[in-house]
């Protein structure tokens, strides 16, 4: 089992770098392997800071329990599109192979994934009967995609997808004549929970607005993959006496020509030529990171603006494998009991 935790040369935090990397997440991990594989730069010339005591920022793997010791990815896991991800670029320069799970985005357009399996209670359905389900849902994105770009699109934009869904069940007839039961029903109403789960929105709070684009909304083109694990492990390997754990930044002064002041919470001061900040959204707009002078307006209005979805992700373990091995999602058309099977909690 490999190391959950990081393990680094026990280096002293100097007062001086060339370049400083604010976070040991992916990104910071990424920068600071870049530079140094440069070749301009070495171990005394960059540093890393991390305010949490291990590295891998939303990414995290442990072990499940002590009843069942197998690694889990308990953080993000996926790599929504490869062509042109700097992530997959950075994999394959360490040798790394990401799991394909769909060719295309498999919430969006699950007819890409072979191994996506719909049942109907407890009865798995066939292939063909799947197909179909999946050609319902091409329909359906093609219908909310080419209303959003028609000349009616602006009567029902700032409309929620809920509303604009009920219009279009009722007044287009190749969608009329598509769901002519409540068997078809049903698929529609799963399909717009995959939606939820993607846009991380209801669909009461989702409108057609975010149909207007292309087939690409909110990923990358390429294959969606799973991130093997250890794979921040495999990145920070080559880079561990650089990252200093358990140092929070407070704040950024970046306004004398001699270099960039970095204040942490423990007292302690470091001077940089550069520093990359690659925390989260969600710290850079809690204010709780000082810079001075302030960020421009225009980073701080696009801050203001960008919007991140929150998910919980829930790990189950059952005491026996009831569904097929090969599968890697399981969509539920219809269930015995009386709940409506949208959320586990509704607000």
């Amino acid at each position: 089992m490999p190391n959950l935790t990081l393990e680094t040369t026990k280096t002293t935090l100097d007062n001086n770098y060339r370049m400083v990397a604010i976070g040991a997440g992916l990104a910071g991990v990424g920068a600071a392997n870049k530079l140094l594989s440069s070749g301009h730069f070495d171990s005394s010339d960059v540093c890393v800071l991390e305010a949490q005591s291990r590295i891998g920022g939303r990414v995290q793997t442990k072990s499940f329990s002590d009843s069942l010791p197998v690694n889990v990815e308990v953080g993000a896991a996926w790599i929504h599109g490869t062509e042109g991800s700097p992530f997959a670029a950075l994999a394959k320069q360490f040798g790394i192979s990401f799991k394909e799970i769909s060719s295309r985005n498999p919430w969006l357009h699950p007819g890409s994934c072979s191994s996506f399996l719909l049942f109907n209670d407890s009865h798995q359905l066939s292939e063909q009967h799947a197909k179909d389900a999946w050609d319902l849902q091409d329909l359906l994105m093609r219908k909310l995609q080419t209303l959003v770009r028609s000349d009616l699109g602006d009567d029902h934009r700032e409309k929620t997808l809920s509303a604009v869904m009920e219009h279009l069940l009722v007044s287009d007839q190749e969608l009329v004549e598509a769901v002519t039961d409540g068997k078809a029903r049903k698929k529609i109403d799963l399909f717009l929970r995959l939606m939820e789960a993607w846009f991380g929105l209801t669909t009461d709070d989702l409108n057609l607005d975010i149909f207007i684009g292309t087939d690409l909304m909110g990923d990358d083109p390429g294959a969606h993959c799973i991130v093997p694990s250890g794979f921040i492990e495999h990145l920070a390997d080559p880079i561990r006496d650089v990252i200093h754990t358990n140092v929070s930044v407070t704040s950024i002064n970046y306004e004398s020509p001699d270099g960039v002041l970095i204040e942490c919470t423990d007292g302690r001061r470091v001077m940089a030529d550069r520093v990359v900040v690659t925390t989260s959204l969600g710290l850079l707009q809690s204010g709780k990171l000082h810079f001075q002078p302030e960020l421009p307006a225009v980073k701080t209005e696009a801050l203001k603006r960008s919007k991140v979805g929150q998910y919980m992700k829930v790990l189950v373990q059952f005491p026996e494998v009831f569904w097929p091995k090969h599968a890697t999602f399981m969509g539920q058309i219809q269930q015995k009991n009386t709940s409506d099977g949208r959320r586990i909690s509704s607000r």
